[in-house]
């Protein structure tokens, strides 16, 4: 079989591979760019994910990159020249305090995010309750609030890079497995389903299925696959705007414009690349949902899925070039949908110039878990 070229790879074609392919693109340098993807389009965790972005991170690599993200998503229907735009509901998260000790960490947060330029602020239980009627008051001392967080249709999201850069000519393909990369001289082969592809320069955004892909290349990769559990009711009106956020519970609710609630719930289980609910998700998923929004106790359940995200062990991405010269890696450790305006433009950057003045490419490296410099989150849901 013959070995077709390019000068430009990316493996996955999920929020990160498509938002970096763009950035290529707009740098206008002619370069070829091959995308390609193992599933079907949105088959993966982009399309699985719970739709959530936020401004509200504890650290300032965090919100830097959010910062540049949601500015990019609030300007998406015409700079990716898509009509109708992205379905942007801007209209906040509501972090829920359960006691005194949380509040006061959310306040120390809030102080830091508006030092950033984030428009946070601390809620009292009457405030929250005046957004959302629906909250158990019960659950409430305050609440930690942002109104330029919101959620993003992950398919609209995805649709609209993919015809972006489709108009700009790269070539993406669905249904094609990378299966092993190879060092040939100065370029990179690429072993897949539907024969070779060799390039100069290889991006890797494949998130869990990295480690086993680069491990050949002597490429150790600190990363595994966490269950994300998610179910969503029947549509209900009216629609309450704020995300909602429980951290000690990991739980995550936003109702969609047409009035679907989805409610995603972030757990330690066995690390694995399941893609079936365990057993005991509808109790705790729905029991925790009914704690939080008593009043909507009475919808069903319409479906409830499960796909596996990324973590590594400071839940921060992975950023950066390899020891591989002109292989490169973007795993995003769980939030890869809601930083990838930035971190697509910061890896476009990366591969086209070999380099990045962006603090987050300089923290984000794989070096860090050699030296023990991890830079852990403290506001992971």
């Amino acid at each position: 079989m013959s070995t077709e070229t390019t000068d430009i790879l990316i493996i996955g074609a999920g929020a990160y591979g498509l938002s970096a392919a763009w950035w290529i693109g707009e740098r206008d340098t002619g370069a070829r760019v091959m995308v390609l993807d193992a599933g079907d389009f949105a088959a993966n965790g982009t399309g699985s994910c719970g739709a959530g972005v936020r401004m509200q991170w504890g650290l300032e690599l965090s919100i830097g990159l959010m910062t540049e993200s949601i500015a990019f998503f609030e300007d998406a229907e015409k700079r990716l020249d898509f009509p109708g735009g992205i379905e942007f509901k801007q209209e906040g998260y509501m972090m829920l305090a359960r006691d005194a000790d949380m509040l006061g960490d959310f306040q120390a947060n809030v102080e830091r995010q508006n030092a950033l330029g984030v428009p946070s602020r601390i809620l009292s239980p009457e405030e929250a309750l005046k957004m959302v009627p629906e909250l158990n008051p019960d659950l409430l001392v305050g609440a930690a609030f942002c109104p330029k967080d919101g959620t993003v249709s992950p398919f609209l999201w995805l649709d609209a890079l993919l015809r972006a850069i489709r108009r700009a000519g790269a070539e993406v393909r669905f249904g094609t497995t990378v299966t092993r990369l190879e060092q040939k001289g100065g370029t990179i082969v690429a072993q897949t389903t539907k024969g070779p592809v060799e390039a100069a320069k290889v991006l890797v955004c494949t998130d869990w299925a990295a480690p086993q892909l680069l491990a050949p290349l002597g490429i150790d990769l600190p990363i595994e696959a966490m269950p994300n559990e998610a179910m969503v009711t029947e549509p209900w009106q009216p629609v309450f705007g704020p995300c909602l956020v429980r951290i000690e519970h990991g739980l995550f609710i936003n109702q969609l414009p047409r009035g679907s609630i989805v409610a995603v719930v972030t757990r330690e289980l066995p690390k694995d690349e399941s893609s079936s609910n365990h057993a005991d998700w509808l109790p705790l998923g729905a029991g925790l949902f009914v704690e939080t929004l008593p009043a909507f106790a009475h919808l069903n359940i319409v479906r409830n899925w499960c796909h596996p995200v990324s973590i590594t062990p400071d839940m921060q991405p992975i950023l950066g070039e390899m020891a591989v010269p002109g292989l490169f890696l973007a795993v995003s450790a769980y939030k890869g949908f809601m930083t990838s305006p930035a971190v697509g433009r910061l890896m476009a950057d990366v591969v086209l110039d070999g380099r990045s003045n962006h603090p987050a490419l300089a923290a984000f490296n794989l070096k860090r878990f050699e030296t023990g410099d991890l830079i852990p989150e403290p506001l992971v849901i």
